[in-house]
């Protein structure tokens, strides 16, 4: 690849005509001068969401295979397909810092104009204690479906206990499928985009890409493979508001390896970050804890400030997830 003496402008496009792609290509493969461009990182990583394709993923291809332009407008449509009008405009518009056109205002009252998924109720549990659960937020059918694809994705049976512990595909509790279009109908599902939207107060979120999960119940020869409680908050970064979520795709009890948050800490995050030294910041083992049961086809949503972490599964079955998240535009 032939380095350029330039830095592609954001509004440059391609085929696709979306932009701010060009730039990112023009940076990772192309561009050899100083880099300077850190700050557009939550932008660009908001560009691959928005096209259904998870940013490291596009670096990794980016920097290992140092594509042409058009091979890379071919490897996004071959990962996520042709991105849908709305999203180009809406990304355009954004870089371009153009006002919303009347068709992206009248494709945001979609959402706008859904009666309320979150109660009075569901929104008091999620100010107080920083967390909610969407019940039934896909159908009992894609549920099953969901969980069909990332046994057969792991190479494991469901109803076969000898298989769980001979899983493909995974790291740790993670499991590495992102791109299938029942997993993107979930994303998109407009019970779950309601839900974000209420939150965030904004129909203008979009689903990022992110992985699945697989927590088989522990034994004498496979002990828990998660993490402890944790904050997956960048600490240099100024105090923001933001959001987490997981899709449980089986029953779950609390001892079946459910998710574990530190309830309502979020009310005390920005004192607690103010007394607390750096090498304490990821250590919550005297806060007391609760673990969260619901059953398949059910959301959590948990506040970004709210220390959490999957538990070790105690009980006679999987947990089988996908983690979802909704997110605004950078400003």
């Amino acid at each position: 690849m032939t380095s350029t003496s330039r830095l592609v402008s954001e509004t440059e496009v391609g085929q696709l005509g979306v932009m701010q792609l060009k730039r990112t290509w023009s940076k990772y493969v192309s561009y050899k001068g100083p880099d300077g461009t850190s700050a557009e990182f939550e932008l660009e990583r908001s560009v691959f969401d928005m096209l259904g394709i998870n940013f490291r993923d596009a670096l990794d291809y980016l920097l290992s295979v140092k594509p042409s332009f058009q091979e890379f407008e071919l490897w996004c449509c071959d990962i996520a397909g042709k991105p849908n009008t709305n999203i180009v405009e809406r990304i355009n518009s954004h870089v371009a810092k153009k006002t919303l056109s009347s068709a992206l205002t009248t494709w945001f009252s979609e959402i706008e104009l859904m009666p309320n998924v979150l109660s009075d109720q569901d929104l008091a549990c999620w100010d107080k204690y920083g967390y909610v659960i969407v019940r039934n937020a896909i159908s009992p059918e894609d549920c099953v479906a969901t969980r069909e694809l990332i046994c057969d994705y792991i190479g494991i049976a469901y109803q076969n206990p000898d298989s769980w512990y001979k899983s493909q595909n995974t790291q740790g509790i993670w499991v590495s499928l992102k791109y299938h279009k029942l997993l993107s109908k979930n994303r998109q599902n407009m019970r779950i985009k309601k839900a974000f939207s209420q939150l965030w107060q904004s129909a203008d979120v979009y689903p990022s890409v992110d992985q699945c999960g697989f927590n088989p119940p522990v034994n004498e020869n496979t002990p828990y493979k998660g993490q402890p409680i944790h904050l997956d908050v960048n600490f240099t970064k100024p105090i923001e508001f933001s959001t987490q979520g997981i899709l449980y795709l089986t029953d779950t009890s609390e001892t079946q390896g459910a998710l574990t948050v530190v309830p309502g800490f979020h009310r005390q995050y920005s004192q607690w970050f103010k007394e607390t030294p750096d090498e304490l910041r990821q250590d919550f083992r005297n806060y007391a804890t609760k673990s969260l049961a619901a059953n398949a086809g059910d959301l959590i949503i948990w506040h970004h400030h709210l220390p959490h972490s999957s538990s070790p599964n105690y009980d006679k079955s999987p947990r089988i997830t996908q983690f979802i998240n909704y997110l605004p535009l950078p400003v």
